[in-house]
């Protein structure tokens, strides 16, 4: 294992690790899901990182709840001031700066094929990447559980809670206080109103796996790259059969990509790396 450093595309400071081959000209860009870390997933992630291949992991803007992060800053005598973010705060059309960022590393360091690695919501963040950003050297991703946090949300809460968060969110957004946490007694986690708005709302730019609506896949049918798409049979946040998602993402991905259920796997895929590894393997 590495540790390494780098910057986003609008300058913000991210620790990194990278395991395999520090040499290789084929890696991987592992991007965590909601309130993850540079470790998440790591068994997988080691696992990966194998036959002269290398695994970029670092902490995104989405790292735990609240998080601070330097952002460089000329004018500071610091050098840098300091940002809240986290899955709470963050923006989350701003993760293309972050996968920016570490795809400009890769290739200073002379990569020469990348492959987006997304879980959970690190897959919304690669669609969108992939969906907004054309990089020839970024050949693909691999989307390990994606799925809708909108259509999860509306299966686990009260509709009144729901309800009285949406309420209070577009309220907090009409008086310009939308980077601003819901109250205690709105919400059960701390999460500002536009995050609140991003997540569990349909009409959002992250609501991109649109199996729970009529909503029109727009964004992951602009994707051109090649796509690896893996359901986890035991999902406990997938609020839907898996015979349903898997023809939802046939449906709305090219013909020439890929999905795959993985049997006896949860949403983190534990105990069940390996079954996936062979397969990335064998693809990317």
């Amino acid at each position: 294992m590495k540790y390494i450093t780098f910057k986003s595309k609008d300058r913000l400071n991210y620790n990194a690790i990278i395991l395999g081959d520090t040499k290789a000209k084929k890696a991987y860009i592992f991007i965590h899901g909601l309130s993850g870390d540079m470790f998440s997933r790591y068994d997988l992630n080691e696992k990966l990182a194998k036959k002269s291949r290398m695994l970029l992991s670092f902490n995104n803007r989405g790292q735990g709840i609240i998080n601070k992060f330097k952002k460089e800053d000329t004018q500071s005598k610091k050098g840098y001031k300091s940002k809240l973010f986290g899955s709470a705060l963050e923006k989350f059309t701003d993760c293309k700066y972050d996968i920016q960022g570490a795809v400009d590393y890769l290739k200073s360091i002379g990569v020469k094929e990348i492959y987006l690695v997304g879980h959970s919501t690190g897959c919304q963040k690669s669609v969108y990447y992939l969906a907004k950003t054309n990089d020839s050297v970024v050949k693909g991703a691999v989307l390990l559980a994606p799925i809708s946090d909108y259509s999860a949300i509306m299966s686990s809460v009260h509709p009144d809670m729901y309800t009285k968060a949406l309420k209070e969110a577009l309220r907090m957004k009409k008086n310009k206080q939308a980077d601003k946490l819901l109250p205690n007694d709105v919400w059960f986690s701390p999460i500002s109103a536009q995050r609140f708005l991003s997540l569990y709302t349909l009409n959002s730019t992250e609501e991109i796996f649109s199996y729970g609506s009529k909503k029109p896949a727009t964004l992951l049918k602009k994707v051109d790259k090649k796509l690896l798409v893996f359901l986890a049979e035991k999902d406990e946040h997938n609020d839907k059969d898996n015979d349903v998602l898997k023809s939802w993402f046939e449906k709305n991905i090219k013909k020439t990509d890929k999905v795959f259920v993985i049997d006896e796997a949860n949403h983190g895929f534990q105990g069940q790396e390996k079954s996936v590894v062979d397969v990335i393997h064998k693809y990317f």
